[in-house]
């Protein structure tokens, strides 16, 4: 028979662990079949919108529809606020369906931003949706949120149980007219699980960001493969001297924590005495390389490149750990470092494909 300490004890670790069962399946439908929260659009210098709450079975319901004329090309967020409830669980997503109705010159991107008592505000936006009126299904990633520059509180993550309300709507770039439908809409903790690799889009390379030694000289341009545009970049190291080049792509929001690895499709040309490509992910707290070979390759060529195999560099600190947070991935850089030998020190790095592996 057990005694009183021992079945305070079991009761206290069954309660823990319902509670662990419970923050892993917590749901909060926002503008779902089941249920339409009460929102309220909030005023937007330069935003003249109107918001209309369509019921279930009323023209495709239940939705939000927001119907906005936006003065000016600068960035404006169109938000519609929301109570928190007293006891907020984390969330890893938000789900949602999007359909953007919008002329050329507007960019809609989906957004979030939870407001918490002590004045601190974390947010999180997605990528520039398109503007034709198809609806879209997408999920934002709330696992790793952003810290506002206005916030004034001292937490370093969001304490979901100091939440006081939250704005959910969309960030608009560019000037003119348009109409945004939200529905579908929740706050989720089901783990997101893919079940395809799900490709990334390469930047042009003329938004790459590219490092390289003073010593050394380099080119980047697009060029063209059957039909699709791909970004290059040929590069000269001095002989006998070590050199590097790192050119560095922005990686789009996606759940990369949900995924094993990345694979890589691209062809290069290596200056003899360098062993393979540095590929290196960048988050919030430092740079990590790949330890596995890359290798030259005139023909195009796949590899696979798991998260676990990228390490810490040593030029880098983190006060929070010396492992890679997959979830606060933001950038990859495609490059090369090393001493060229031989009769020259020329290269050229192709990129064809980038996927996540599930």
């Amino acid at each position: 028979m057990l005694n009183a300490r021992t079945m305070r004890l079991f009761l206290l670790a069954l309660t823990a662990m319902l509670s662990a069962l419970m923050a892993q399946d917590a749901f909060m439908p926002l503008c779902t079949e089941g249920a339409v929260v009460k929102a309220a659009l909030q005023p937007v210098i330069g935003v003249d919108a109107s918001l209309e709450t369509l019921a279930a079975g009323e023209s495709g319901g239940p939705l939000w529809r927001i119907t906005f004329t936006k003065k000016g090309a600068e960035r404006r967020f169109v938000p519609l606020a929301i109570e928190a409830p007293a006891a907020m669980p984390a969330f890893k997503a938000l789900e949602l369906s999007i359909a953007v109705s919008a002329g050329e010159d507007v960019a809609i991107r989906p957004a979030i931003i939870f407001f918490t008592k002590n004045g601190d505000a974390w947010y999180r936006y997605g990528t520039p949706r398109a503007n034709d009126g198809r609806t879209e299904a997408l999920r934002l990633n709330l696992s790793s949120l952003r810290r506002t520059n206005f916030s004034s509180g001292s937490d370093k993550e969001l304490e979901w149980s100091k939440l006081s309300h939250f704005w959910l709507g969309f960030l608009a770039d560019g000037e003119g007219s348009g109409r945004v439908e939200i529905s579908k809409a929740s706050l989720t903790s089901r783990p997101y699980v893919p079940t395809a690799p799900l490709e990334i889009a390469l930047e042009p390379v003329q938004k790459w960001s590219i490092g390289i030694d003073k010593a050394a000289t380099q080119k980047s341009a697009m060029v063209k493969d059957g039909d699709m545009e791909l970004p290059m970049l040929s590069f000269r190291f001095p002989l006998g001297r070590h050199m590097f080049v790192t050119p560095g792509m922005p990686l789009p929001e996606a759940e990369y924590a949900a995924y094993k690895g990345l694979r890589l499709t691209y062809k290069a040309k290596i200056p003899a005495g360098i062993n393979g490509l540095l590929i290196l992910l960048h988050e919030g707290g430092g740079s990590f390389y790949n330890t596995i070979a890359v290798p030259a390759s005139a023909e195009w060529r796949s590899i696979e490149l798991p998260f676990a195999g990228f390490k810490m560099a040593s030029w880098n600190e983190k006060p929070s750990g010396n492992e890679l947070d997959v979830s606060n991935v933001k950038r990859i850089t495609i490059g090369c470092h090393g001493t060229a030998t031989g009769d020259d020190g020329e290269g050229e790095i192709v990129v064809k494909k980038l996927e996540l592996l599930p």
